[in-house]
């Protein structure tokens, strides 16, 4: 059996306490299967929010009808509902209710998955990143069309391959743990291995992330393709060879820069992470000069004004904390992000996505920031829309007129 071997819709293929697990994507369609009770008589089918109040669906009286509010949306079928074109915020719970049982419950995630593209032949990294430090993760799963293609089991480090898949064609970093990177890596990629992936991570902080593979094919052969081929690869390859330059350099040089107070430049003092687990990790020490901590020595450099954490990664999410001379001084919180990528012709429209659920949440505010400047701020009360100093108001704008909110 390939990568690819079964295609499903949308299988829900988790047992939860609130349901059976469906994964999709923004702009699927998702189908509740019917069971025989909910085929004639009467019965509802609703949406439980993050506030506890529900939304209608759908309703059954001797044949289902959808709700006002998604009668463009709801399409009956012979032994579904079909809920189309998903979106963020049909996120959640969905209850079946039918001649007075409770039946069907299903909870449902939508993703926009990150795009990877590879050559046919070539190998291609899947990412999946996530905080492992201070989290005992029990399980972490790679899923394509409602299949496992790998499961470790983060207790023993074991990895199952499902049924008949080449395990020598997909695998994860040996090193997980330190580096907070369950990745899938798929060898020899091939036309059929498109799609999209799903990882989840079983820990304190579930984390789920999606993925779309595309797979592309190699251009057909003749004297002048080559000749085409051969001259655009060559210029080609001087630019992606200088863009994985700078993107190496630039990733090896995010570092983190925190600043000593003039408390903490003599006597004694440390520097810690708190962990999600409430336990902490020493970073670098003073004893007259600071020094790194012993898993730091190739990561933290002191400088004059600062010590600097050099080659961030998703472990080094948290907070952190300066004791200097028996006084505890500056705090930190630190984020570290994978930022999605959008490529866009000089004098074009760019759009940044950023999507989450409204419903059901109330949205306090919104912003969008770049090199600590904020550009645009939405107050998710009143609607009003502020705009950074040296941002004119026309230049920058949301969907439709709307900005992304984050609850």
């Amino acid at each position: 059996m390939s990568l690819s071997s079964v295609f499903v819709f949308i299988l829900p293929f988790i047992c939860e306490g609130l349901g059976a697990l469906i994964q999709t994507t923004v702009g699927a369609d998702v189908e509740f299967p019917l069971s025989e009770e909910c085929r004639k008589g009467e019965g509802t089918l609703y949406q439980r929010l993050d506030d506890a109040s529900t939304q209608l669906i759908a309703s059954l009286n001797g044949s289902w009808k959808p709700e006002r509010d998604y009668t463009d949306r709801v399409v009956v079928g012979r032994d579904s509902l079909i809920l189309t074109n998903a979106n963020f915020n049909d996120n959640g719970h969905y209850e079946f209710t039918c001649n007075r049982k409770h039946l069907e419950a299903y909870k449902l995630e939508v993703f926009v998955p990150s795009e990877v593209a590879v050559s046919e032949g070539g190998d291609a990294i899947l990412p999946c990143r996530s905080v492992t430090a201070g989290q005992s993760v029990k399980s972490a799963r790679w899923r394509r069309n409602g299949e496992v293609l790998l499961e470790l089991n983060g207790r023993t480090g074991e990895i199952t391959y499902g049924n008949d898949f080449n395990r020598s064609r997909v695998s994860i970093p040996f090193d997980w743990d330190r580096r907070a990177d369950l990745s899938l890596t798929i060898k020899r990629a091939q036309q059929q291995d498109g799609g999209v992936y799903y990882c989840d991570i079983e820990k304190a902080e579930k984390h789920r992330s999606a993925v779309r593979l595309r797979v592309r094919k190699p251009p057909e052969s003749s004297h002048w393709i080559w000749i085409t081929i051969i001259i655009t690869a060559a210029v080609t390859s001087v630019i992606v060879f200088t863009l994985k330059f700078f993107w190496g350099w630039r990733e090896k040089t995010k570092d983190v820069e925190f600043p000593l107070a003039e408390e903490c430049r003599k006597g004694e003092g440390t520097l810690y992470q708190r962990l999600d687990d409430a336990s902490t990790q020493l970073i670098a020490s003073l004893n007259g000069y600071w020094k790194p901590g012993r898993d730091y020595t190739d990561r933290v450099v002191v400088g004059r004004d600062s010590l600097i954490l050099t080659n961030v990664n998703f472990n080094d999410n948290g907070h952190y904390e300066f004791t200097c001379n028996r006084k505890h001084l500056e705090a930190y919180k630190l984020e570290v992000f994978v930022p999605s990528e959008v490529a866009v012709s000089e004098g074009g429209d760019a759009i940044l996505p950023c999507r989450s659920v409204t419903v059901g949440q109330s949205v306090k505010s919104a912003r969008w920031r770049r090199n600590g400047e904020v550009l645009l701020e939405l107050n998710g009360r009143t609607g009003e829309i502020t705009y950074g100093n040296d941002w004119y108001r026309y230049h920058l704008t949301g969907t439709d007129g709307q900005t992304c909110p984050s609850p």
